[in-house]
């Protein structure tokens, strides 16, 4: 079924998309003051917030241009009805173009980190919730090769038992899988709140709501951690649970 925003999809389009560009040059450049000396802890909250809100802009652009139409098998219109809320503060908001759905305040990520641990909104679905404090349990395990993938509760996990504890303890596995069968878990392509980024064979990790967990990326402490530091994206599929 076509987009109906009474001509504007195009101009949605290229408005969430320079968005989306805008929140990653803001994300980048608190990070960098991070790195450099500055109030490491507020400034890589405040590279977080501007991460989630580039990942809901994104999500929005590809909403608009129609690729992600059949996954959330909705019918938006020009006041914004049955366009994905993705869980975020917000709802229609005045812009440039007129009313669109699922703006979000950037004072008020949908996750946030508190002395390591992520604490999402009450607005997000119990599911992300359940993922989220699993993520936090697995915060001071350290990475250990095979680790989880006998026994859930293990000393240590390596990159696809920690992605698999995460999924189970939220109801949405039965069993740990490793890099390869995870390339064929749920649905193909990102979420509207949780994706897993996969190279078969090679490495795993997820994001929910923008935040990642992931047990390296960023040179630092090997493990499974909530990071907010760049990593390469390239050649990782990405696939989400169903309806998220």
């Amino acid at each position: 079924m076509p987009i109906d925003c009474n001509g504007q999809t195009d101009e949605l389009y290229q408005f969430h998309s320079l968005e989306a560009a805008r929140a990653l040059q803001w994300a980048q450049y608190y990070e960098s003051l991070a790195g450099s000396g500055h109030d490491g802890s507020r400034c890589l909250l405040l590279a977080q917030q501007w991460r989630a809100y580039e990942d809901n802009q994104r999500h929005l652009a590809a909403y608009f241009y129609g690729q992600m139409q059949p996954a959330w098998g909705g019918h938006v219109s020009s006041s914004g009805a049955g366009a994905p809320q993705l869980g975020l503060a917000g709802g229609i908001t005045s812009g440039p173009y007129g009313n669109y759905p699922g703006h979000i305040v950037v004072s008020r990520p949908p996750v946030v980190l508190q002395d390591g641990m992520a604490f999402g909104l009450t607005s997000l679905p119990a599911t992300v919730h359940r993922m989220l404090e699993a993520g936090n349990q697995l915060q001071r395990k350290p990475y250990i090769f095979g680790g989880g993938h006998r026994v859930l509760e293990d000393y240590g996990y390596d990159c696809s038992s920690a992605v698999s504890y995460v999924l189970i303890k939220a109801g949405l596995l039965n069993q740990v899988l490793n890099s390869r069968t995870l390339a064929a878990y749920g649905e193909p392509g990102e979420g509207r709140l949780v994706t897993l980024w996969v190279k078969p064979g090679s490495h795993t990790f997820m994001t929910i709501c923008g935040l990642r967990l992931d047990t390296s990326g960023d040179g630092t402490d090997r493990g499974p951690r909530w990071r907010t530091t760049n990593r390469n994206f390239a050649g990782f599929a990405a696939r989400h649970p169903r309806g998220l």
